[in-house]
C-alpha cells in the first residue's frame, strides 16, 4: 500500500470544511447523492507535485477533486511518459481501476496543491449500485473522455503550434487570470516539459513555438508560469 493510500482512511468531513464545487463529476449528482458520498470520503490535502497515485498500483481509492488540478500520466516500458490528461476541480479520478479492479493503467501527480474527497474503492462500487442516479452520471463521464481521446487523436496530426495554441487558450479559459491589460495569466504551474507531454511532442518542439511566440510578445513564460499576452493572436 502506498503511503498515499494507507493515510486514505474513510470519515465524514463536515460541510462547512470546504467549498465544494459546483461543475464536474461532483456538480453533476444530486444534492442527496453529493451527501451519500460524503458520507463515506475523508478530505486530504496533496503539496504540489505529489504522487497520489501510482501506475500499476493495486486500486484502493477513488478520489473526487474540490480544489486545484492533477495531471494523468503514463509510462511506457523505455520510460517515455506521455500526460494523458488534465483533471480539475470536481472532477473524479481513479474509478476505472476501482470498478474493474485491475492495477492502475497511470499515475497521477499534483499540479500546485490539491484537495480531494477520498472513497475506499469498495465503498464507491457499494455507492454506485446504492446511487442509480450518481451510477448514471459516472457513465457519463466516462462516456465524455472517450470522446476527449478520440479528438485528441484525431488532431495528433496538425501542426504542434496549432494544437499548443488550442491547448493554452483552453487552460486560459479553466484558469487564466486576467491581468488588467488584457493579458490573461494560467494560474497553473506546468512546464515545458508537461505541455509536451500532454501533446506526444518533443520538449524541444515545444520550446521552439514558444521561443517563437515570446519574439512576437503573443507569449511571456517564467519558471512553470505562462502568460498570454495577445489571446486574438494566439
Amino acid at each position: 500500500m502506498t503511503k498515499s493510500e494507507a493515510n486514505s482512511r474513510p470519515g465524514s468531513p463536515r460541510k462547512g470544511d470546504d467549498e465544494f464545487p459546483k461543475f464536474g463529476f461532483w456538480g453533476a449528482l444530486s444534492p442527496a447523492d453529493q451527501e451519500g458520498l460524503r458520507q463515506l470520503a475523508t478530505v486530504r490535502n496533496f503539496a504540489d507535485e505529489s504522487m497520489i497515485i501510482n501506475q500499476d498500483d493495486e486500486p484502493r481509492f477513488v478520489m473526487v477533486i474540490l480544489r486545484g488540478c492533477v495531471k494523468v500520466i503514463a509510462r511506457d516500458t523505455t520510460g517515455y511518459q506521455a500526460i494523458l490528461a488534465l483533471r480539475d476541480s470536481g472532477d473524479i479520478v481513479g474509478e476505472m481501476a476501482s470498478i474493474d479492479g485491475v492495477p492502475r493503467s497511470a499515475t497521477v501527480q499534483a499540479i500546485g496543491n490539491v484537495r480531494a474527497l477520498i472513497v475506499r474503492s469498495s465503498d464507491f462500487r457499494i455507492y454506485t449500485r446504492s446511487h442509480p442516479d450518481a451510477s448514471d452520471v459516472l457513465q457519463r463521464c466516462i462516456s465524455a473522455r472517450l470522446r476527449e481521446a478520440d479528438r485528441h487523436r484525431t488532431t495528433a496530426t496538425r501542426p504542434v503550434a496549432k494544437r499548443l495554441a488550442a491547448v493554452l487558450l483552453d487552460l486560459a479559459e479553466r484558469h487564466g487570470q486576467p491581468d488588467g491589460d488584457g493579458a490573461i495569466v494560467i494560474d497553473l504551474p506546468l512546464s515545458q516539459d508537461d505541455l509536451a507531454g500532454l501533446l506526444s511532442v518533443s520538449r524541444r518542439t515545444v520550446s521552439r513555438v514558444m521561443e517563437n511566440w515570446r519574439r512576437d510578445e503573443i507569449v511571456l513564460t517564467g519558471r512553470r508560469s505562462i502568460v498570454i499576452k495577445d489571446p486574438d493572436r494566439l
